[in-house]
């Protein structure tokens, strides 16, 4: 907001349990090979995500799955380049 020269409000709040109903789309449309387009992606509903992580909304629970996979990729690569160079 600053780089717009747009006031800071002077009380921000997160919005977590006042989200009763709806889903969030998260995901990534390739284009540009032989498929022509591809989404790929997680639609996940309010109740779903607060099943599996009490408190938290769907966008939440999304994102920490992305993270969880990239270090799960991260540490198997890397432990695939350590077999192979030490």
């Amino acid at each position: 907001m600053s780089h717009y020269e747009l006031p800071t409000p002077d009380r921000m709040r997160v919005i977590k349990d006042e989200i009763i109903e709806g889903e969030d789309i998260l995901g990534c449309l390739l284009m540009g090979h032989d498929f022509g387009a591809w989404w790929i992606g997680s639609l996940l509903g309010i109740h779903e995500a607060r099943e599996i992580a009490p408190g938290e909304n769907a966008t939440d629970v999304q994102v920490a799955s992305a993270v969880a996979a990239g270090v799960h990729w991260m540490i198997k690569v890397l432990s695939a380049y350590l077999d192979l160079c030490c």
